[in-house]
């Protein structure tokens, strides 16, 4: 569950605050259902995870769990057009955005920077000036 969560969060900028994993019950062993087990173990019955995110980034986390289609929602959902009992193959909306099992493309550190560099190239009022008196 914690890769799942990760590799659905992390590339598109989603700064988890707390993070908690963990099974319940167990295929194999005689254990209650609501038992807690290490989130690493196989044969658990039930995958859980607590995630908290910033509240201005809580939609989009959101978002981004319901398009990786690797995990459920168990408590209220914030984006109410989302449908986490629709199958995979749902699309998230009629104007062309991702569906489920479709991720966005991650944002890059590079893109920031190309745009940086090319207002820092293009300079001011003064430059553009000069570059006429040349």
């Amino acid at each position: 569950m914690r890769d799942d969560v990760l590799t659905a969060l992390k590339p598109f900028g989603v700064k988890i605050l707390a993070f908690d994993c963990w099974g319940e019950g167990h295929y194999h062993l005689p254990v209650p259902p609501s038992m807690r087990m290490p989130d690493s173990d196989k044969w658990v019955r039930y995958h859980r995870a607590a995630i908290t995110v910033s509240d201005r980034q809580a939609a989009w986390a959101e978002r981004l769990l319901w398009q990786s289609g690797k995990v459920w929602l168990d408590s209220p959902p914030i984006n109410k057009g989302l449908r986490w009992e629709a199958p995979p193959a749902c699309p998230a909306g009629a104007h062309g955005t991702l569906g489920r099992w479709r991720m966005p493309t991650p944002w890059s550190a590079r893109k920031g920077k190309r745009r940086r560099a090319r207002k820092q190239r293009r300079g001011g009022i003064v430059d553009m000036l000069a570059k006429w008196w040349r």
